[in-house]
């Protein structure tokens, strides 16, 4: 006859979580708690600590305390530097593309050169942006 098989390490019950008693306060994370004492204003590792003592009648090493601290600051400044830009303006109007040239280039190219004889180089490029 052979034994029933069972694995190394039996299962035990699962027990039931103790319900607090009426006159305990609700609990709450480390985490929460460091975030309640910093949104009252509170900045020292001792004030927070005594804050913490006192509403949630637990205490959290020091060390973890600097840590939640520095991460709640870290997610603090990250959110006020996450604000939206600034609304911009109105997109310009593109400029309307040139109208295809219908005369002949040859033609207008000597009109400019015979500009350039007359008038000079310079006041032709003066000219020219004016125009722009």
């Amino acid at each position: 006859m052979a034994r029933p098989q069972t694995g190394k390490h039996p299962k035990t019950a699962a027990r039931p979580k103790a319900e607090p008693a009426n006159d305990e306060k609700p609990s709450v994370s480390k985490a929460d708690a460091v975030r309640a004492a910093m949104a009252a204003g509170l900045d020292s590792l001792d004030d927070i600590a005594g804050f913490i003592k006192s509403n949630y009648g637990f205490e959290i090493p020091k060390q973890m305390l600097s840590s939640y601290k520095s991460q709640q600051k870290a997610r603090d400044a990250k959110q006020a530097t996450a604000t939206p830009a600034a609304k911009r303006g109105p997109k310009p109007t593109p400029k309307p593309a040139a109208a295809p040239v219908t005369s002949d280039l040859i033609d207008d190219i000597s009109a400019v050169k015979d500009l350039v004889t007359k008038l000079g180089g310079s006041q032709v490029k003066k000219l020219v942006d004016l125009f722009e």
